[in-house]
């Protein structure tokens, strides 16, 4: 990943051997797979931003990254790709070549041969952290999995795909999303439940009687 833009060298710094520690969880907090790319991505612009002799180049490179990696519609992305250009850097190429996770999973797999043995873990211990991180993986691991299933399976994606997992939680007091019980302690009372029962009645409006399901 570091041929192009050559950031070992350009930055002074082991880039391959900072992909497998963050990885591995070496010394550091272990990163999932959209954590390193996310990294890698920022380390392309540390680099660009050095060679552009930019200042203020770490808070540069946090607010600006938000912004490229966003949607190309969107009119303040293209006034910051518009301001890094008169800088100096060609900000539009630059946000074409962020990577997503799969790239850093081939990466890793295929060009460093590096492979993680997972610890089997008690969920019965596990913090919301944890969940969270689980949640994360699940998507991963879908967005991984999603476009090389087999060609019977009929699906067929054009470019990378996103995959958000949105879990909600029952009990007495009604329905809520796991992330807001995460963030609250608790599920918000009986009026989340309505909101999951019309999401359910317009999946149901939305595909046919006659459509079979799986």
């Amino acid at each position: 990943m570091d041929i192009k833009y050559n950031i070992s060298q350009r930055l002074g710094r082991n880039i391959d051997q900072e992909l497998v520690d963050r990885y591995e969880g070496n010394n550091r907090e272990e990163l999932s797979y959209r954590g390193i790319a996310e990294w890698f991505n920022k380390q392309m612009m540390r680099a660009e931003f050095v060679d552009a002799d930019l200042t203020h180049i770490d808070r540069r490179v946090e607010v600006d990254y938000d912004v490229l990696d966003g949607n190309d519609d969107d009119d303040e992305k293209q006034r910051v790709i518009n301001t890094l250009e008169k800088q100096g850097v060609d900000a539009k190429n630059l946000a074409n070549d962020f990577v997503g996770d799969t790239t850093v999973y081939n990466y890793l797999t295929e060009e460093l041969g590096v492979h993680k043995e997972k610890e089997a873990e008690d969920p019965s211990r596990w913090g919301s952290a944890d969940v969270e991180k689980y949640l994360e993986d699940v998507e991963e691991n879908l967005e991984l999995a999603l476009p090389v299933l087999k060609p019977e399976d009929n699906l067929d994606f054009e470019g990378g795909i996103d995959v958000d997992v949105v879990v909600y939680v029952s009990d007495e007091n009604g329905t809520a999303r796991l992330t807001r019980v995460l963030d609250e302690g608790h599920v918000t009372p009986q009026q989340e439940r309505s909101t999951v029962t019309q999401l359910s009645e317009r999946a149901n409006n939305i595909i046919p009687d006659s459509m079979p399901l799986g």
